[in-house]
């Protein structure tokens, strides 16, 4: 319907009405020869000389949405939540993921408890299983536009099933030896599958630094050391290798350094022309990569690779230390748990990066609680009936420790001589930890009975 109102005539906007009238020659006649001009809706009317009205196409704002729902009101100002398929997509790779996991823990207890003919199908499936996948993660990343987490669980799932195989490929009771290859045919797969897709580099690093310290842990295991020593020589040797992540990081990344003069070269001055400068970078960095881009995608290389590292390294700490809490009691294992713990903490300190900062504090954290849980579990048991007391005790300290530390020191800023207090007792730490191991592995004795 086209009203007078108001001296203008308007046109409701029912997308009905407004097919109909654009189909057709319509015109429209009115009785007084005057201008007037009506935007309603996706039309506009205008009177020309010759006592016509004429439809044509005019521009007009959408109308506000009116709702009459509360619920789809709050929806609407909430923002949007609705499923995509990058949700999909995540879900299905990390059900994917688990479900293999849980798959490769199967073939393995197939290994142990299962008739000859059934090990054979049980490590055929493991193998054509972890090839498989490795060709598709390699498709996914190479050769088509997928991107995010399906390569990344494909690797995950071809590392797990590559466990699995090597575990039940070395015949025999389950020991050391199965768990060693297990180990290092996961960390295989974890290196192929990095340098071939090239894609999640934390993920990948993270597993292959856990997976070398797993080997050596295993390789000393063989040797008949007992369960809390080789513990707590893991546990020291990946705080060790949290300490050396940066210059392992540059190595990886190949970072470019400036020339160090040694004590023994001239230090006449010598004329360099002047090298034009960037912002943010130096000359000598200039002169080492002269290209910016290429520099940036190096350091971003480099964040992964520390990440990695720092990952890997904090999570084999924490299962370290928490083997060690269902260790027979010893004073110096459990000083080495919670020092490696306390040592881990402090050290997330002096990193700028968050997720760095995070994997290690995160890790020293769940040494701490681990060993903790461990020891009352153990005692729950019935194996060490005098130690939940001292553990309950020692898990509520830390408990008032972690609101301290998050609620009343964050925010702060601290002065320098307290960052240095707090670097000293770092090194402390540190100090204290490697004699503290070689006593508890007996080395001091056994030197000394070699002489």
């Amino acid at each position: 319907d086209i009203l007078p109102i108001g001296g203008a005539h308007r046109c409701r906007n029912f997308p009905g009405v407004v097919r109909l009238l654009c189909a057709h020659d319509i015109t429209f006649h009115t009785p007084e020869p005057k201008q007037q001009e009506v935007n309603g809706g996706a039309l506009s009317l205008r009177e020309l000389p010759g006592m016509k009205e004429v439809l044509r196409e005019g521009p007009a704002e959408d109308p506000a949405v009116l709702i009459d729902d509360t619920l789809d009101a709050l929806t609407e100002t909430t923002g949007d939540r609705s499923w995509t398929a990058e949700a999909a997509l995540r879900l299905g790779a990390a059900v994917a993921g688990c479900a293999t996991i849980a798959g490769a823990a199967g073939l393995i207890v197939t290994r142990a408890t299962a008739t000859a003919p059934a090990q054979a199908v049980a490590g055929a499936v493991a193998i054509i299983g972890a090839v498989t996948l490795l060709v598709a993660a390699l498709y996914c990343a190479r050769f088509t536009e997928l991107s995010g987490p399906l390569p990344a669980a494909l690797c995950a799932m071809a590392a797990a099933l590559s466990g699995a195989a090597g575990f039940i490929a070395v015949p025999g009771n389950a020991g050391p030896e199965q768990a060693l290859l297990a180990v290092v045919a996961a960390t295989t797969c974890a290196a192929i599958t990095l340098r071939l897709t090239r894609v999640a580099p934390i993920t990948h690093l993270a597993a292959i630094t856990a997976g070398c310290l797993a080997v050596g842990a295993a390789a000393v295991g063989r040797s008949g050391m007992d369960r809390a020593p080789v513990a707590a020589l893991t546990a020291v040797a990946a705080l060790l290798l949290v300490l050396a992540a940066p210059r392992l990081t540059i190595l990886l990344a190949k970072i470019p350094l400036p020339p160090v003069p040694s004590p023994g070269e001239p230090i006449d001055p010598v004329e360099v022309p002047p090298l034009p400068t960037i912002d943010a970078v130096d000359a000598v960095s200039l002169s080492a990569l002269p290209d910016i881009a290429a520099l940036t995608r190096r350091a971003e290389h480099a964040r992964g690779c520390l990440t990695g590292l720092c990952l890997g390294a904090a999570a084999v700490a924490a299962v370290a230390a928490t083997t060690i809490g269902f260790a027979t009691p010893d004073w110096r294992f459990a000083v080495i748990a919670v020092g490696v713990g306390i040592a881990l903490v402090l050290r997330g300190r002096s990193h700028t990066d968050l997720l760095q900062a995070l994997a290690l504090a995160g890790g020293g954290a769940a040494a701490l609680v681990g060993f903790l849980a461990a020891a009352i579990v153990s005692a729950a048991l019935g194996e060490h009936p005098s130690r939940p007391l001292t553990a309950a005790l020692a898990a509520l300290a830390v408990a008032a420790i972690a609101l301290a530390v998050g609620g009343w020191s964050a925010g702060r800023t601290f002065s320098p001589l307290q960052r240095r207090a707090a670097e000293l007792g770092e090194y402390a730490l540190l100090v204290v930890l490697l004699p503290l191991l070689l006593w508890a592995l007996d080395l001091y004795r056994m030197i000394r009975e070699a002489w």
